[in-house]
């Protein structure tokens, strides 16, 4: 670490400044100016003074680059995730859904073939199970195609996060699950509507399976420290002590990678639960 009068720019109106480079313990860091008031000049003491305030603010530089570092390496994390469920998506949608698809006409193809010789105590046996087969498989082909679109549904490719919301609250609707949503409808930035959506989508998922209620409520709210994300049941509630499902690591897991935690909490009279945590909106 060096003091030196030169080399710092210039401010209008202000004397000669004290340049201070900031070295860390293998390399520099940044530069420290400091400008004395309109007439006055900076001496030894204020030297002294830059000189013991540098390890300061050099270590605080050092917790900057750190922390820029870590949120670069969190963005790439985030985008190479996004990206393989966009590769998994297009898989289960546009191969495994028309491959089921396939199975299920076929075998209608076959119960048509069948459906005249049913006198056949045999024949009748097996059209019955190819009906029920094809059956299967139409509803498999079905629940794919629900996955692919919780993976990542196209319209967050744009970062449009309330349409996308309001298709998964139709999609519930349609299996007696009413969901209220409240969300802004300018677009997010696209991997954070993704993150968004991922938690949103399992704590719907799991009210729906675990909740034992007709409904709930999902509330997307734009605060000063970032963006606000609640989905809210009155059913059964959470046992405290039960283990963490797989369900809920994935809420943990997107939450981490776009720089928040969540809260899983229940009334203490164990009514209802609300899945709760606010994500940064800008990145440093």
């Amino acid at each position: 670490m060096t003091i030196s009068p030169a080399g710092a720019p210039a401010l209008a109106g202000a004397g000669e400044a004290l340049t201070v480079h900031l070295t860390g313990e293998d390399s520099p860091v940044g530069v420290m100016y400091a400008w004395p008031k309109p007439g006055e000049k900076l001496g030894r003491r204020a030297a002294s003074t830059l000189t013991d305030l540098a390890p300061v603010v050099t270590a605080l530089v050092e917790l900057a680059h750190a922390q820029d570092e870590i949120d670069r390496a969190r963005d790439a994390t985030a985008r190479a995730r996004d990206e393989e469920r966009r590769r998994l998506r297009r898989d289960l949608h546009d191969g495994l859904v028309p491959a089921l698809s396939g199975l299920s006409l076929g075998m209608a193809a076959v119960h048509n073939m069948l459906s005249g010789r049913r006198s056949d105590p045999v024949i009748a046996t097996v059209d019955d199970l190819i009906g029920q087969l094809a059956t299967e498989a139409d509803r498999q082909a079905a629940s794919v195609r629900d996955i692919a679109l919780d993976l990542m549904p196209p319209l967050l490719d744009d970062g449009a996060l309330g349409p996308a919301l309001d298709h998964l609250r139709e999609r519930y609707a349609g299996a007696g699950l009413a969901v209220e949503v409240r969300a802004p409808p300018n677009r997010l930035r696209g991997d954070l509507a993704t993150a968004v959506y991922g938690i949103i989508v399992e704590a719907v998922r799991n009210v729906y399976r675990h909740a034992g209620v007709d409904r709930c409520s999902i509330e997307v709210v734009g605060k000063v420290d970032g963006l606000e994300v609640s989905v809210t049941d009155h059913g059964v509630g959470i046992d405290a002590r039960a283990p963490a499902g797989v369900g809920t690591r994935s809420m943990r897991e997107r939450a981490e990678g776009a720089g928040g935690q969540p809260t899983i909490t229940s009334p203490p009279d164990g009514v209802g639960t609300r899945v709760q945590l606010v994500v940064p909106v800008a990145r440093r």
